[in-house]
Formats: C-alpha cells, structure tokens, sequence
C-alpha cells in the first residue's frame, strides 16, 4: 500500500505524539509515594493469609499458628505486655495487703506464675475472668509486696514471651501493609497504563478524521471543478464544430 503525503504526515505525528506519551506516562508513573496510608489499610484485610504467612520464617507462623490472631495483626492489632504497662485499677480491691499475706503464702517458695494465679483466683473468684499474666502482672503493680512470693525468672520468660508475640504482629502488619501497597502501585499503574493509551489513540484518531474529512471535502471540489472543466470543453468543441468551414448551416 502507498501512502500519499497526508497519510505519511499522520504517521509522522502519530509516532511522535505517542514517544511524548511515552515519557510523560515514564515521568509521572505511580509510585509507592502516591498511595496514602487509608488506602492501605483499607486493603489490608484483602491480603490472603497464604501470602503472609509465606513471607515468615517457621517460628514466626508457629507464635500466630491461630488464623484469628493472624487476622488481628493483619490489620494493626497488637497485644500489650502487661508485665511492661499493667494497669493495677482494673484489678478490684483485694484483701492482699501485708498482714494478709500469710493467709495466701502457702509456703517460702517462689511460685510460678499460673501457680501465683490461681492461687489468687481461688481465694477471689471474682477475678477469674482474668487471664494468667494479666492478672499476675497487674495484682503485683497494685501490691508490690507479693513480688517476692513469684518467681522473677517466670516473670521475665513471661514478659519475654509477650514481646517476641508483639514482635511478631508488628512484623505481621509490616508483610500485609507491603502486600497491599504493591498491589494498589500495580493497580494505579495499570490505570495510569489506559489513560496514557487513551491520551495517544484518541488524538490520532481525531487527527486521522479530520485528515479524511479535509480529503474528502477535497475530492468533492475536485469532481466539481472536473465537472466543470468536462462541460466546458465539450462546449468549446461544439463551437469549433460550428465555426469550420462546411459545417451545416443553422436551420
């Protein structure tokens, strides 16, 4: 196929609008900058749990092997140590002061912390719906003189064993957030993808219309100037007829 002058000059334009697309679409591209923090957590609880959990090591699936723990640092929940921030109010008032403590001492020895727990819990039933540690940790904030009768090894690995379980989430709440944060760069780049497209084939569309307007408005003044043209030769040849010599007079 052979292209005439306007169509090469089409081709021409096209070509170069679509290399100016191409860099601005290269210099304004989405970026991890342009996704806000709502939108990510918006999208955190999309991420599959499969994504996340490939992401850490054994031990770390091992601390949140439950999927509804997993699901709560997914989305930015996070325990508090107790044995770091106790909150002694919570714990109603209890006969523990210093006079008292023989009464619940059983022995010299130190006890563990599900041991000083329960000891608690069966003298004071109200305060069962605690859990071990909560319980331990906030009752020896609010008597400090119980502090001696558990022991500071059970105490530490306790608190120990919170930190590496927030250590854990917050790791977990890092994965998800990435995950998500990748997924909405890749979903606005996509996006910014058609607008750049759109912004190259319209205009060409436009431009190659008009050029086949502009043509075929053209080629109509052309077959009317042709038009003319015929009609005014046949004319000046009926009128050479007419002047020869011999030619049939008029009637």
């Amino acid at each position: 196929m052979t292209l005439n002058g306007w169509q090469r000059l089409g081709v021409a334009l096209t070509v170069v609008q679509a290399l100016f697309v191409l860099v601005i679409a290269w210099s304004v591209r989405p970026t991890e900058t342009d996704v806000a923090d709502h939108e990510i957590r918006a999208r955190t609880d999309d991420v599959s749990d499969v994504a996340i959990r490939a992401q850490l090591t054994p031990a770390e699936n091992a601390t949140l092997s439950d999927p509804s723990e997993l699901w709560v640092a997914k989305v930015g929940g996070e325990l508090i140590n107790p044995y770091v921030a106790p909150n002694p109010e919570s714990v109603p008032a209890l006969n523990l002061s210093a006079p008292n403590r023989t009464a619940l001492r059983p022995s010299s020895v130190p006890m563990s912390v599900r041991e000083f727990a329960q000891l608690v819990k069966s003298k004071y039933p109200e305060v069962a719906r605690f859990s071990d540690d909560v319980l331990v940790a906030d009752v020896l904030a609010k008597y400090p003189d119980y502090r001696a009768d558990v022991d500071p090894r059970a105490i530490s690995e306790a608190s120990k064993r919170f930190d590496e379980e927030i250590a854990v989430q917050r790791r977990v709440a890092t994965v998800a957030q990435s995950i998500a944060k990748a997924a909405l760069v890749h979903e606005k780049r996509i996006r910014a993808s058609w607008m750049a497209f759109a912004a190259w084939v319209i205009p060409s569309l436009l431009l190659y219309g008009l050029g086949w307007t502009v043509g075929w408005v053209r080629r109509g003044f052309e077959i009317e100037r042709a038009k003319r043209g015929s009609a005014k030769h046949a004319a000046g040849d009926s009128s050479e007829q007419r002047d020869r010599p011999g030619a049939p007079p008029k009637n």
